[in-house]
């Protein structure tokens, strides 16, 4: 077996991907990020995708069990000590464009993926049912089902936004109540239901992109309809249609409102990702 190197301990966090909620800070790292937010020193020159240990078909060379990230020859490891691996190449090949794409000094927070599977190694899939409730916990306070009354202008931005979203959930058979001008908006026990159906069939990486959307769009149903197909780039406009129509007309607040919807598009991008290699965008099958 290759050499291993604990890289992610150089990191801000290990799993720093998920909502703030549900993020256990108990399993964090030392923080190392000063107060730019950059991390360490880049301490590596070569980043390889290499067969996980015991994965490959002695007889055939078929690759059955992941891929590794690979740093000057060395097998990365989070903080946890397990293998940074992915079961899809493509999807480790990404990884490796992360830190591949560091410069001088490591950047935690463009390295999406990176922690997106360090916390679905470390932490979610020892305690999937809290990262579930988690999620469906934002059903009945839902960003997709809690809209303006006013103006009319905002109104109709809204359900522009929010359209694709309502059309993935439609191809689901999920119905959300739309209330408006209020703070909560209770849904009917069979949507929960059917949004509680689609979390619990999803694995520990792709449990952990559903909440990382979920979090940061303050919303299920944007989570849901990502999973089902939703780009990332609608899902960013449809988790903040209020501010995307706020910028239209007054403009952005530079190093405040852009960057607050790089961040919501860095970490949704992740997410489609995750589902993509999944191979999660289908119809679901009839019963």
């Amino acid at each position: 077996m290759p050499a291993a190197v604990p890289v992610w301990h150089q990191l801000a966090r290990s799993c720093a991907t998920t909502s703030r909620s549900a993020t256990p800070s108990s399993s964090a790292a030392p923080r190392t990020t000063d107060s730019s937010g950059l991390g360490p020193r880049r301490f590596y020159e070569r980043v390889t995708v290499e067969p996980a240990p015991s994965s490959v078909d002695k007889e055939n060379g078929n690759v059955f069990g992941g891929f590794v990230v690979h740093l000057d020859g060395k097998s990365a490891l989070t903080s946890a000590r397990n293998l940074l691996q992915a079961q899809s190449r493509t999807l480790a090949i990404a990884l490796a464009g992360e830190w591949d794409a560091q410069q001088d000094r490591l950047r935690p927070s463009s390295m999406p993926l990176t922690r997106l599977l360090a916390a679905s190694l470390d932490v979610v899939q020892h305690d999937k049912q809290r990262f579930q409730d988690n999620i469906l916990r934002f059903v009945h306070t839902d960003s997709f089902a809690l809209r303006a009354d006013y103006p009319r202008e905002l109104v109709s931005r809204q359900n522009e936004l929010l359209e694709p979203v309502e059309e993935h959930l439609k191809q689901l058979g999920i119905h959300y109540r739309i209330v408006r001008g209020a703070l909560e908006a209770t849904q009917e026990q069979k949507t929960v239901d059917a949004i509680r159906d689609i979390v619990k069939q999803l694995d520990h990486l792709q449990l952990a992109a559903m909440d990382s959307a979920a979090s940061c769009g303050k919303s299920a149903a944007v989570a849901v309809a990502m999973w089902h197909g939703l780009d990332a780039g609608q899902a960013t406009n449809a988790a903040r249609s209020e501010e995307v129509w706020q910028a239209e007309i007054w403009g952005t607040v530079e190093g405040g409102h852009d960057l607050d919807h790089a961040d919501v598009c860095v970490r949704m991008n992740a997410a489609e990702l995750v589902f993509r290699c999944a191979g999660l965008h289908r119809e679901p099958e009839p019963s």
